[in-house]
């Protein structure tokens, strides 16, 4: 296989993954917003994570053999309890009282946190300024494509969230 064809696979596995993080990514806000309506915010985030977290679960054993070990379990549903609670559940609760693009741009800060937390914590510095800008550039794509479709009260609860 010539380099030409291999680049040509990559560039399209990569517009592939891509397109899938906008269509799943994107349409999980707007699945929210409209699975709230008729269901408790907790009980469908409840719902959703346990069956992801079968399928996830059904998928690492395909893969691999290797099992749970005993001393993971606990710090396995410690992460799992924060991120059903902190992470999806108030993005839930919160979905009841703003549209599901304000809730995508609430969300959008994510990986800066989390890098910001392994740094912190770990003293990890293994994202380099090319990522670190790629994170900024990425969330204020979000919120000026969010800002830009939106009327001057949404700009403002924006610049607030921000400052």
């Amino acid at each position: 296989m010539s380099f030409i064809n291999i680049m040509k696979q990559r560039s399209l596995k990569t517009v592939l993954a891509f397109g899938a993080i906008y269509i799943i990514w994107g349409s999980t806000f707007l699945a929210t917003r409209y699975a709230i309506e008729t269901i408790p915010p907790l009980m469908m985030i409840g719902i959703r994570s346990v069956i992801a977290g079968i399928i996830l679960y059904l998928l690492s054993r395909l893969k691999s053999k290797e099992k749970i070990k005993g001393e993971n379990i606990f710090p396995l549903f410690a992460l799992g309890a924060m991120f059903f609670l902190i992470g999806h559940g108030l993005l839930a609760w919160a979905q009841q009282y703003v549209p599901s693009g304000i809730a995508a741009v609430l969300v959008t800060p994510e990986p800066l946190w989390i890098i910001g937390i392994e740094w912190f914590f770990l003293k990890d510095t293994r994202v380099k300024l090319r990522g670190i800008l790629g994170l900024f550039f990425g969330f204020g794509g979000v919120v000026y494509l969010i800002a830009s479709t939106t009327g001057s009260s949404t700009s403002i609860m924006i610049f607030l969230v921000l400052h």
